[in-house]
């Protein structure tokens, strides 16, 4: 199990300081397919935390009954995304992302194709806006598939890291 983890890691590319030309955002930031729950105030985000920690998103049980949760989040958890894709994008190929557990920070993920995302990443707390860390969670994914997942906002060279024998850790469940 252990080696066959460091070997999906180790086909992980990663490439890092690549610019953006701000005329380009529209290319890629077009077709968003997942966005996390932004609080806007100290109690949205204690319910945020409650929710996160007495519910189990791999169990269809709740703890925290809908009644209970505030209008802000009960309406995030049961909004669909309102992206109109293009014609051609099978939508049952999608992969489906959420960072809504803890220590997950992924904030939205756009789609560039059926097989290649741009994700950007919450900003570090303590930090001047840098992100140097990511953790999310894919669904819907197909044994054999590729993806390419494009971290558009990491503040660190990452290339760096994963020379030096630091790697990126995959898990996969059936």
């Amino acid at each position: 199990m252990q080696d066959q983890l460091h070997k999906r890691a180790a086909n992980i590319k990663v490439v890092s300081n690549v610019n953006i030309d701000p005329k380009d955002y529209p290319k890629y930031f077009k077709y968003k397919i997942y966005e996390s729950f932004k609080p806007t105030d100290l109690k949205q985000t204690r319910n945020y935390i409650e929710f996160l920690t007495t519910n189990d998103p791999d169990s269809n049980s709740q703890t925290v009954s809908e009644e209970e949760l505030s209008p802000e989040l009960y309406a995030y958890l049961s909004k669909d995304m309102e992206t109109k894709l293009p014609n051609f994008i099978n939508e049952k190929k999608l992969l489906q992302f959420d960072g809504n557990f803890e220590s997950g920070n992924l904030d939205s993920v756009y789609l560039v194709n059926e097989s290649e995302y741009n994700l950007l990443c919450k900003t570090d707390t303590n930090t001047k806006g840098n992100t140097y860390w990511f953790y999310f969670k894919v669904l819907n994914w197909h044994p054999k598939s590729k993806a390419v997942f494009n971290l558009l906002n990491v503040a660190r060279d990452l290339h760096r890291f994963y020379s030096h024998g630091m790697q990126i850790w995959t898990r996969t469940e059936s």
